[in-house]
């Protein structure tokens, strides 16, 4: 049986659905699932509400890097393209100042789509779990 658990750190309140479990004769508390920090997800179904509307904002973030990525990299010219041989490289191998060449602005966005669809499967698997729950219940 799974329940929502509050934990205060630092001042701020965490939800966390955790599920009761014997080990060794004794009671453990197991996480599986954070289901947010506001009190709208004191509750399993504010938490899915929660990370529909986050999940929603993170693929609209991640929408909006892969348009500016595709507007870095038409600002590349052929010729440095033509010279690695048509990949675009990498500024930290490179040596390239971020602010002052396309490239730079290119990996740079990349950088920021890859943290999104990292967060976006994460909730991913966070709203799988809160529905496995809510539909066991």
């Amino acid at each position: 049986m799974a329940y929502v658990r509050k934990k205060a750190v630092n001042g701020y309140v965490y939800h966390y659905l955790v599920e009761a479990r014997r080990a060794g004769g004794k009671v453990r508390q197991h996480t599986l699932a954070y289901l947010g920090p506001d009190e709208a997800c004191s509750t399993t179904e504010g938490a899915i509400t929660y990370w529909q509307q986050e999940l929603e904002r993170l693929r609209e973030q991640a929408q909006y890097c892969r348009a500016s990525a595709e507007a870095a990299k038409q600002r590349i010219p052929e010729s440095r393209l033509v010279r690695y041989g048509g990949a675009i490289p990498h500024t930290k191998r490179r040596g390239l100042r971020l602010r002052w060449n396309p490239e730079g602005q290119y990996w740079g966005v990349m950088d920021r789509l890859g943290s999104y669809e990292r967060r976006i499967l994460q909730a991913e698997r966070r709203l799988a779990v809160l529905g496995a729950h809510v539909g066991s219940a």
